[in-house]
């Protein structure tokens, strides 16, 4: 998704980086998130949003927090 994403496909990249959001996967949602904070498409702050308000993002508060601010 990163190297889409890198290539100015969004559109064809978001249902993969939205999946990836829900990796049971630690590296692949971890990644998922950088690049959701990096990509900043309102698409992608809203569905970090999502998972930081879930139950499933609660141990990725920290992570989620940092990828919304921009950092």
């Amino acid at each position: 998704a990163g190297a889409l994403l890198a290539l100015g496909e969004e559109e064809s990249a978001r249902p993969k980086l939205l999946k990836a959001l829900t990796s049971r996967k630690d590296p692949v949602r971890a990644l998922a998130i950088q690049i959701a904070g990096e990509l900043a498409a309102p698409w992608a702050l809203e569905a970090l949003r999502e998972l930081r308000a879930s139950r499933a993002g609660a141990r990725w508060c920290d992570e989620i927090d940092a990828a919304l601010a921009g950092r």
